[in-house]
């Protein structure tokens, strides 16, 4: 039987002072490791857990890679799981990304018009780093080269999990007190827009493994590398409440 290797990203607070925490986000990843380590029996040392302050951009896309993708005690046909819960949004994209977009045309795009990339958002996403430049979120593209160098070197035994969505209302909505729900998503006018080079050692490394690059996101029907679990659809709300996301409950 094959092993199985889990990361689990679970954001309930962001640095942004003005983002909404996520109600529940730290208990979905509580309740995921339980599940790994108590039903499926997968040892302490085959999941990697961060959550909060330690769910930056920097470091949700480096330990992804050390543990999933440059893991050497990782077999081929090993079970791999990606599981994330936080705040989703959507950004533009940036001109001259070849984006296809399901039920769209492959164009670029600008601030506003075109095609929109989902993402997910890091801890610090909206903050400078020490260079003084303002934080984005983690593309769908990004992830997508990330799973296909997963299934590349391990095999195509990956399942994502993501618990969040990618049109949520962010700060706008009811009360806590009208409604007790809240979507997982940040309103786009929220969230840093894409930089056109961001992650570009990504793709080169992407292309120099499979001789051509990605060009679709990793969220569409024809994904072949990864089966995708998600809590809604590309233009619904992943709900969730203080004790966990619906998703995680159900």
């Amino acid at each position: 039987m094959p092993d199985l290797w889990a990361f689990v990203v679970s954001i309930e607070t962001y640095a942004h002072p003005d983002w909404p925490r996520v109600k529940g986000a730290t208990n979905d990843g509580n309740r995921t490791v339980a599940y790994l380590q108590t039903d499926r029996n997968v040892p302490t040392s085959h999941i990697l857990r961060i959550q909060d302050a330690q769910a930056t951009r920097h470091e949700i896309i480096a330990a992804f890679k050390r543990h999933l993708v440059d893991n050497p005690e990782i077999k081929h046909g090993d079970a791999i799981l990606f599981h994330y819960s936080g705040h989703g949004s959507r950004s533009p994209a940036p001109k001259n990304w070849p984006v296809i977009e399901e039920g769209g045309d492959e164009e670029g795009g600008d601030e506003t018009k075109g095609p929109k990339l989902e993402m997910i958002t890091p801890y610090d996403e909206s903050t400078l780093d020490e260079n003084g430049t303002v934080i984005c979120g983690i593309p769908d593209r990004t992830l997508g080269v990330l799973l296909d160098l997963v299934s590349e070197r391990h095999g195509d035994n990956v399942t994502v999990v993501l618990d969040c969505c990618h049109s949520g209302s962010g700060t706008r909505g009811e009360s806590e007190e009208e409604n007790p729900f809240q979507a997982r998503g940040l309103d786009p006018s929220l969230v840093t827009p894409l930089r056109e080079d961001v992650d570009k050692h990504l793709w080169d490394m992407e292309v120099l493994e499979r001789r051509k690059p990605r060009k679709g996101a990793f969220t569409g029907r024809r994904a072949k590398s990864h089966v995708l679990m998600a809590a809604c659809g590309q233009y619904e709300e992943a709900l969730g409440d203080t004790r966990s996301g619906l998703l995680t409950t159900y």
